[in-house]
């Protein structure tokens, strides 16, 4: 007589419940993906600083523009369209233009797109923050994580 007891199923690792968004390959033609998923509007793009997919609510702190209508900067930030504030990978704000240098903060990268300039600014507001969404990829699918079980 067989059993109905599978392992998997009955594991006591963590699960985590996902929701498919898309193919990677999406990324190629276009830099950043505006989609609608479970009633939220959230960006999702790649991000090569971590060569990982990022989904970030589709506000920018800033001004609440749409991030979806950003673009990918030369240091691989999601740069907002109306004020140019560039966010990293884990939300954070790492430039805003229009800050006078004395609320600026000041870090080292690597830059060689710009003639091997070594400083950039970096916003140290939380408000700053864009509001991030845990994702993964499996199978070459883009994955939002909802939560963990």
């Amino acid at each position: 007589m067989a059993s109905s007891f599978h392992p998997s199923l009955h594991s006591h690792k963590a699960q985590q419940l996902v929701k498919p968004l898309l193919h990677i390959s999406h990324f190629s033609p276009i830099p950043t993906l505006f989609l609608r998923v479970l009633g939220l509007d959230v960006v999702v793009w790649w991000d090569r600083n971590e060569n990982a997919c990022k989904v970030f609510d589709d506000t920018c702190p800033h001004r609440l523009a749409l991030l979806s209508e950003g673009r990918i900067d030369q240091w691989d930030k999601l740069q907002c369209v109306y004020h140019g504030w560039c966010l990293n990978g884990s939300g954070d704000c790492k430039f805003i233009p229009q800050a006078p240098p004395d609320d600026r903060q000041l870090f080292s990268i690597q830059m060689t797109s710009l003639s091997n300039i070594s400083l950039a600014y970096v916003h140290a507001f939380k408000k700053s923050c864009a509001k991030v969404y845990p994702s993964t990829v499996k199978n070459d699918i883009v994955c939002m994580v909802l939560a963990k079980l």
